[in-house]
């Protein structure tokens, strides 16, 4: 069902005014929902009439702030008709194993357990290290706006909007290039406009190193971590990415998204607009928007995605995290590198799939509310945050 399908049935279904067989389809969904993503004991016997009554008791419980069985949310809502759709698929995750994030309101501490406060956290922000072709260190997010350095003829400015711009005022006795490297930390993120004028943005924990003037036949910039790309068109010179020793995108003008963290299981491309030539040893594919390019972590062989999920591979730009189906140590590698908290395990993890959108300037403790609807518990001591299924 889409979602602006399934909103419409909610509205008509939570004003009364849903027909006998939009009620049936709604109803349906719900009840398929139960198997389709984990294997929960439920009552295959349930007739519709019983699923209604359920379905509206919980959202009532809901939307008057007052328990949910199966859930650990208290929370006062307005009784709107697209809230009330979020608590239902709150609601669901109770019975059939997933969660749909939806955004919190803010607070500076939260009850994941019911009995135990813990400290809060706030969501990263724009924060990198610049380091020149010396040695020298610039902390970008405490630099004032302005010039911050100057690279033989190119000139190095942190806008008002906080990114960083490099402009080239004379392309006049530039031989050899310099090299910057720009890294975000845990917590942090940043634009940048390369010399050409193709931009930049890190994700959390990421590098990009890049030459100060681009002067030969190629583009070369060097990435680690996650980056997306929109590449100014320049026939004569393909920008290329490094990615590893044996990974290369090459492209001429184009948007695409690169997830190639080193804890992650894939190194990912994802092509939005444009085309791009994924090289990894002996391997090599052309992407077409749309389409993405999986490699396995330490592999060669290239997977091709015809209909990836583009919104979602960008979120991150976007201020959110978005997620389709994703296991629990997917998300929470994103938690880690975003409130920069190292995560520990224990106790056996329940087998939840999360799916949907939220803000990435939750503080943490909201974020943790929306994990322990799924059963997922989590205490947070300093920056180690343990997560268990119990």
């Amino acid at each position: 069902m889409e979602q602006a399908e399934f909103n419409t049935l909610i509205e008509k279904y939570i004003n009364g005014t849903a027909s006998p067989a939009e009620e049936k389809q709604l109803l349906e969904w719900y009840r398929s929902a139960n198997h389709r993503v984990v294997e929960v004991p439920v009552d295959n016997e349930d007739e519709p009439e019983q699923l209604r009554t359920r379905m509206l008791s919980n959202l009532q419980a809901y939307i008057a702030g007052t328990d949910i069985p199966g859930t650990a949310i208290k929370t006062k809502r307005k009784n709107s008709w697209l809230q009330a759709a979020a608590a239902v698929f709150i609601i669901l995750s109770g019975v059939a194993g997933y969660l749909l994030w939806q955004p919190a309101p803010e607070n500076k501490t939260a009850t994941t357990t019911g009995k135990q406060i813990i400290n809060d956290l706030p969501a990263g922000g724009d924060k990198a290290v610049l380091t020149l072709a010396d040695g020298s260190v610039i902390v970008l997010d405490s630099a004032a706006n302005g010039t911050v350095a100057q690279q033989g003829n190119t000139q190095i400015i942190k806008s008002d909007s906080g990114q960083l711009v490099y402009t080239i005022n004379s392309y006049e006795a530039i031989s050899v290039p310099q090299f910057n490297t720009i890294l975000t930390p845990r917590g942090g993120q940043y634009k940048i406009i390369l010399p050409d004028g193709s931009v930049a943005w890190l994700n959390a924990a990421s590098s990009l190193r890049f030459p100060t003037a681009f002067t030969g036949r190629e583009r070369l910039v060097e990435l680690t971590g996650e980056g997306y790309f929109e590449v100014k068109k320049d026939a004569s010179k393909t920008f290329i990415v490094r990615l590893n020793e044996s990974t290369t995108v090459k492209v001429l003008g184009t948007k695409f998204n690169i997830n190639a963290y080193s804890d992650e299981p894939f190194i990912n491309t994802t092509l939005l607009q444009g085309k791009v030539n994924i090289s990894s040893g002996n391997h090599q594919a052309v992407l077409k928007p749309g389409q993405a390019a999986e490699i396995t972590a330490g592999k060669t062989q290239i997977t091709i995605a015809e209909n990836a999920d583009t919104e979602a591979a960008i979120a991150w730009k976007e201020g959110l995290f978005k997620l389709t189906m994703a296991d629990l140590q997917t998300v929470m590698r994103q938690v880690a590198r975003w409130y920069d908290v190292e995560i520990v395990y224990k106790d056996g993890l329940p087998a939840v799939h999360i799916v949907g959108t939220v803000s990435r300037n939750m503080s943490l403790s909201n974020v943790l509310k929306l994990l322990e609807v799924s059963g997922v518990h989590c205490s947070l001591n300093g920056r180690v945050l343990t997560v268990s299924g119990k």
